[in-house]
């Protein structure tokens, strides 16, 4: 016969079922049971996780799978509670008072419990950190732990006075022993709740970063997730510590503490819906590993259970794709079709849907070539894209190799790795590495038709291309910078973000390898320019050094890349130094044709080459065709690119208009001057195309700025433009003037006697400063009597002190 059920015990199986699932319930109330009923609890368990694991995995929609979940533990666990015997809980009668105990226990518990938090919470960051730092370094961000320590501190007061309470309540608490176990148990619960929620959400956030409008959890979930462990927190140390049985059975518990948390997680994760993002993470992980009908079939689960505009763009998108990828070009275009019309909420995926329809409508031949066996897992972490990369084509070239292996050797997390340390690892490995600037995508399409993959560089990131499909207009690549690794490319894009780094080619081939189609890499990507290449790298490293860039000019005197460098190289100063000797080694017709060429390829970096022509044109004074090429880089907005040079040329043959125009930028109040050659000049001119073109305000303006820059050899020019601008400015414009050198020619005795004449003025017609004026006159004044060579001078010195010290006294 069954007891009577009573108001709390129904609370209590209510809340471990909303916590940990109706099973749990049926474990508890019948953990003492032994026979049939024993069996009964382990096939409800075992049926409780199959549902929950479906539900979970469900094409359902996550609301839908949250109520109806929540509504089975309701129902489930107060069935339970109703119709089996047993007790819901292990308490023992009140044998001591507890009351003052409880009190006194306060004052300690302020300072253990937040120090126990902290130590597990580094326990539970060091366990999972290791697994979570390789998916994505965010979700060991030391700011969060700090963090979620220091929340922890707050809600384990509270929870330790009730821990303490009712521990007292049982009669624990006395003995050392009792506060060692509470330790313990506390120090277990904090640990496994940490490495299975940051686990938890770390696994997840790190598979869905760059799926846009699935970047985050909503914050009630994470907060049913912390409040579900917070509530369980007590019952749950309680019973890990002080749980009736032998020292083998209190052994035991901890297994079991550590099943009843996980079956939380899970419990609770169908709770709050999470079914959408756990089949997006599986599609992902799935497409990773090259399954790509499983990886399909999960994707429309998750579009199925979530319907956020966002993340069903993006779904639709990799579901096209990857219909396209098995063949099916119906379903492809329709799924490509509902991109673009009802799932348009990512602009930068309805471009590519577009462009995929137009390119399937075409009728282009079917020309598909992926080179096989490539698509295998990969490891995602921070800087970490030269490793992948690199491991991908060992491995797919004959060199079995571990992603970390060669990460731990080369890359700085957070940094990334370096050209030269990319050489390292193929000379290492066994590996050749060639480096071709300006390539093509024929390049790539011709190494990927012999069977070799192809590296593409740009700055700060290497990816790989395994593939291409001439139909679709894509490459096959592995990019970690999209997370989305294996992707179709499309061609426009990938040349654009090629281009950034002068579409630089990286080619790996096995050193020992001499098949025709290596024979035939090696002849046709090996040679004077990739050495070239490889210098010109290597000069970028360490800051454009020029030993570098001659040693690439003197491999291949036709590249044009160190030319323009070289001009650069050690300051501006230095260029009429190294035009000398690149005129004398390098190519120049070669390097010149090869640079117009360049400028007139799409995608190229039109803006990088056009600054080194014009830097080119200045130093070689070729006033004419530096304007040329500024008004056919305005043509393609690229005046940028181009100035000062080009306004400065424009200055030197009369264009003062253009000259102003271009030049503008230079006296911007942001604009802080660096000590390059036509940095001041620049300034200078536009100085002198603003009086030409009689713009007096704006030249007064100019002329303070470069007052406050000119070494003493300009101080006279800026003087004689200063009185030409100086009219119906009042005594406040000459005293910047005068004051901005008012150090630099200590000798010049009639510099200071009229900084001082003109500071007086001010301080006469200027009610502001008055006091500062007055004390600048008399610095100005006693400077000009001190390096006086003459009576006069040291008379009107004399006169200006005396006229100071009248207006100081207010006379």
């Amino acid at each position: 016969m069954s007891e009577t059920r009573t108001a709390p015990t129904y609370l209590r199986c209510l809340f471990l079922g909303l916590f940990a699932s109706p099973a749990a319930v049926l474990w508890a109330l019948t953990r003492d049971d032994r026979g049939p009923r024993r069996m009964l609890r382990w096939a409800t368990a075992a049926v409780v996780l199959v549902t929950a694991l479906v539900l979970l995995t469900s094409r359902l929609r996550f609301d839908l799978v949250a109520a109806a979940w929540g509504a089975f533990c309701v129902v489930a666990s107060l069935l339970a509670a109703a119709l089996l015997p047993g007790r819901g809980s292990g308490e023992a009668p009140d044998l001591h008072p507890w009351s003052r105990k409880t009190l006194r226990a306060v004052v300690p518990l302020m300072f253990l419990m937040p120090c126990l938090g902290a130590l597990a919470g580094l326990i539970g960051w060091q366990l999972v950190g290791g697994l979570l730092a390789r998916l994505n370094p965010d979700a060991i961000d030391p700011r969060v732990a700090i963090g979620q320590i220091a929340i922890d501190a707050f809600w384990l007061i509270p929870c330790g006075i009730l821990f303490t309470a009712a521990g007292l309540r049982r009669g624990r608490l006395g003995r050392p022993s009792d506060l060692f176990a509470a330790a313990a148990a506390w120090t277990v619960f904090l640990v496994l709740r940490q490495a299975l929620l940051q686990g938890g959400f770390g696994a997840l956030n790190s598979q869905k970063i760059g799926a846009e409008g699935f970047d985050d959890w909503n914050q009630w979930q994470v907060w049913v997730f912390h409040t579900a462990f917070i509530a369980a927190a007590v019952p749950v140390t309680l019973h890990l510590a002080w749980g009736r049985g032998s020292w083998r059975s209190r052994l035991a518990r901890f297994s079991g503490t550590a099943l009843l948390l996980a079956a939380a997680a899970v419990n609770l994760a169908v709770l709050v819906g999470a079914n959408s993002r756990v089949a997006f993470v599986t599609a992902r992980i799935l497409e990773r590993s090259g399954r790509v009908p499983a990886a399909l079939s999960w994707y429309g689960r998750a579009l199925e259970a979530d319907s956020d505009p966002a993340l069903a763009s993006y779904l639709q998108h990799r579901i096209g794709l990857l219909h396209y990828k098995l063949g099916d070009l119906e379903r492809a275009r329709a799924a490509f079709r509902l991109l673009t019309t009802t799932r348009d909420a990512n602009a930068e995926l309805v471009g590519e849907g577009r462009y995929y329809l137009e390119r399937l409508a075409s009728m282009r031949p079917e020309r598909r070539k992926v080179l096989p066996g490539v698509e295998l897992p990969t490891e995602m972490r921070d800087a970490y894209c030269a490793p992948n990369t690199l491991a991908l084509a060992f491995r797919f070239l004959g060199r079995p190799v571990n992603v970390s292996e060669l990460g731990d050797k080369v890359t700085l997390l957070g940094v990334g790795t370096s050209g030269s340390d990319i050489r390292f690892l193929a000379d290492e490995y066994g590996f050749e590495h060639h480096l071709v600037p300006f390539a093509t995508l024929d390049d790539v399409r011709w190494l990927v038709d012999r069977g070799l993959p192809a590296l593409l560089y740009r700055p700060g990131h290497v990816l790989a291309v395994f593939g291409y499909d001439d139909r679709l207009g894509t490459a096959v690549a592995f990019d970690t910078s999209r997370w989305d690794i294996w992707v179709d490319r499309p061609y426009p894009d990938l040349e654009r973000e090629w281009g950034e780094w002068h579409f630089l080619l990286g080619v790996v081939l096995p050193r020992e390898d001499s098949s025709p189609a290596v024979a035939q890499a090696r002849q046709r990507f090996a040679g004077p320019r990739s050495r070239a290449a490889w210098h010109w790298w290597l000069s970028r490293e360490s800051g454009f050094d020029p030993g570098h860039l001659r040693q690439a000019i003197l491999a291949d005197p036709t590249f044009s890349l160190p030319v323009f460098d070289l001009l650069d190289a050690n300051g501006s100063l230095q260029g009429k130094d190294h035009l000398a000797w690149i005129e004398k080694h390098a190519d120049v017709p070669a390097v010149l044709a090869e640079t117009h060429r360049m400028l007139g390829r799409e995608h190229a970096a039109a803006a990088d080459l056009a600054h080194g022509l014009a830097r080119w044109y200045f130093v070689r004074e070729s006033w004419t065709e530096l304007v040329d090429l500024s008004a056919a880089m305005s043509r393609r907005r690229l005046d940028y690119a181009v100035t000062p040079e080009a306004g400065i040329a424009a200055a030197r043959l009369g264009n003062w208009e253009r000259a102003a125009f271009l030049l503008q930028g230079e006296a911007q109040p942001d604009k802080e001057d660096e000590g390059g050659e036509y940095d001041l000049d620049a300034v200078a001119w536009l100085l002198d195309a603003q009086r030409q073109l009689g713009r007096k305000d704006a030249a007064a303006d100019t002329l303070l700025l470069w007052t406050g820059y000119i070494e003493d050899d300009g101080l006279d020019r800026a003087l004689e433009a200063a009185g030409e601008l100086a009219e119906g400015k009042g005594p406040g414009f000459l005293e910047q003037v005068y004051q901005n050198h008012v150090y630099s020619r200590p000798e010049d005795v009639e510099v200071h006697l009229r900084l001082a004449e003109i500071t007086l003025k001010a301080a006469r017609e200027l009610p502001e400063q008055r006091q500062d004026r007055l004390q600048w006159a008399r610095r100005a004044a006693t400077l000009a009597r001190a390096f006086a060579a003459d009576d006069a001078a040291r008379a009107r010195a004399n006169a200006l002190l005396a006229e100071e010290r009248r207006l100081a006294a207010g006379k």
